[in-house]
């Protein structure tokens, strides 16, 4: 168990700089939810590569236990690709957890490419850019965050996935049951 209460984890070379590209090559064509800061491409809930994005999940567990005392049941899935033009960015604080996704309990991005920037949380915790690197991070107010500018003006890419709620899990039953006579 992490002594560190920030409950974000990164992790380092989980894609390479060639699997990267390919990802970018793949689904640049494929934008097709125009926002303010950027542009996306829905990808599904189990695009190819999910498997490291699962890897990841497991050793966040590792990391921070206390996951597992959720009492609903959860699954990896929204993956979602953005491109940022340059000069843009996610730029205003958010969190990924809202009435419209009120089940989300983590955010995990890859970053598809290496800048001087990355996310910046509003805890002041802080998380740079680099290529096949992957965060995890709880999605409530907690870990409020933004993307930041490149200042080198250069174009990001970068892949979203939310861990969400799917189902109740058999404490919530119990829970529900006792609770209902």
């Amino acid at each position: 168990m992490s002594n560190n209460p920030s409950f974000i984890y990164v992790e380092d070379n989980v894609f390479n700089k060639k699997e990267c590209n390919r990802i970018i090559k793949e689904f640049k064509p494929k934008l097709d939810y125009v926002l303010p800061s950027g542009v996306f491409a829905m990808l599904g809930e189990k695009p190819y590569f999910a498997k490291k994005f699962y890897e990841v999940l497991v050793n966040y567990q590792k990391t921070y236990p206390h996951i597992h005392y959720t009492p609903s049941k959860w699954q990896l899935g929204n993956f979602k690709f953005h491109f940022y033009k340059n000069g843009k960015s996610f730029d205003e604080w958010h969190n990924e957890h809202c009435i419209s996704q009120p089940h989300r309990i983590l955010g995990m991005i890859l970053y598809l490419t290496e800048h001087q920037t990355g996310t910046e949380f509003l805890s002041g915790g802080y998380i740079q850019s680099k290529i096949g690197r992957v965060a995890a991070f709880p999605s409530g107010f907690t870990h409020t965050h933004k993307g930041q500018v490149c200042p080198e003006k250069k174009d990001r890419f970068i892949i979203s996935a939310y861990v969400s709620f799917f189902e109740k899990g058999s404490k919530e039953i119990e829970w529900v049951k006792k609770n209902e006579r």
